[in-house]
């Protein structure tokens, strides 16, 4: 369910995927950034809030 979110619009927030995951956002975070590595996923600052990161699928991945 968290993966199709992220393949919509701007992504969705790390605390969004870890709630739809019932998992810590430390471990969506330590994990995001290993597919991020691979191109699977991208990190983008949400335009409100810079603290916040919006996680999307890329190109690649879709």
């Amino acid at each position: 369910m968290a993966v199709t979110y992220l393949g919509k619009g701007k992504g969705v927030p790390v605390n969004l995927a870890s709630r739809l995951m019932h998992v810590d956002p430390s471990f969506v975070t330590t994990h995001s950034r290993l597919l991020e590595k691979n191109g699977l996923l991208r990190h983008k600052s949400s335009a409100k809030d810079a603290r916040i990161l919006q996680m999307a699928l890329t190109a690649k991945t879709r």
